[in-house]
């Protein structure tokens, strides 16, 4: 009897069915949001052109799979190996235009342009939080400190990030304005107590986050390489918050 039953579910099991061209149209951009999201934690200057595609394109890997999986009824290993295809597919296009004298950067800024739009749809940008411009801003300005010292006080490395650290600080400040006291971002004229109270409130939450990173990279080892101490991702996030 048991052994009947099984047989019956298996029968009434749906086959698989093939990828459509929808499927291999988002398994492309899984593909291809997943290229420039490397290059991104490693920091590579022409991935830097495209908008932070590292965390929503994880996010947007994982619901492209799950729906390739659902109506296709293809097993999950079969989605993975599509995708493995993808990124080979991708990256021997760029291989071919470039060794044929092209701008293989053309070929990725075209894909990006439509995958951007599928991501934004599936992966709606979040707004920063001024929790995440405290955050940034004392993490850039600590990995400054840190260079500097290596590198002296005229370092270029090292102004470019203090540059960048004051970008996060005032962006901090502004995002407090917004979420606390909105009545006053929006107004024409803001009361300067209010404001001045909030540029000390802002200036002590910085002085408290950056203890609180010091002692965290004080039980890590010290400042070297403190942008690998917060996770690559989360420093190139970063960077990306401040310009």
């Amino acid at each position: 009897m048991i052994f009947s039953t099984l047989l019956f579910a298996a029968a009434a099991a749906p086959l698989p069915s093939p990828l459509t061209d929808t499927h291999m149209r988002d398994i492309r951009c899984v593909a291809t949001l997943g290229l420039v999201a490397h290059e991104q934690r490693r920091g590579i200057a022409t991935s830097m052109r495209f908008p932070n595609v590292m965390q929503r394109g994880r996010a947007y890997a994982g619901i492209v799979g799950e729906r390739v999986v659902k109506e296709a009824g293809q097993p999950k290993e079969v989605v993975a190996l599509a995708i493995k295809q993808a990124v080979e597919d991708v990256q021997g296009q760029a291989i071919e235009i470039a060794e044929g004298g092209g701008d293989a950067d053309v070929l990725l800024s075209e894909l990006m342009t439509k995958c951007l739009a599928l991501l934004d749809a599936e992966v709606p940008v979040e707004a920063p939080t001024h929790d995440d411009y405290r955050f940034c801003a004392v993490i850039i300005g600590l990995a400054a400190d840190e260079v500097e010292g290596r590198e002296g006080a005229e370092s270029v490395n090292a102004k470019v990030m203090r540059r960048l650290a004051g970008q996060l600080e005032r962006k901090h400040y502004r995002a407090t304005v917004d979420q606390y006291f909105p009545e006053e971002s929006a107004g024409s004229a803001a009361d300067e107590a209010v404001l001045g109270a909030i540029a000390a409130t802002t200036v002590g939450e910085l002085d408290k986050e950056k203890r609180k990173q010091l002692e965290l990279a004080k039980s890590g080892g010290g400042l070297e390489a403190l942008s690998e101490s917060v996770g690559k991702e989360k420093y190139q996030r970063c960077i990306f918050l401040g310009e």
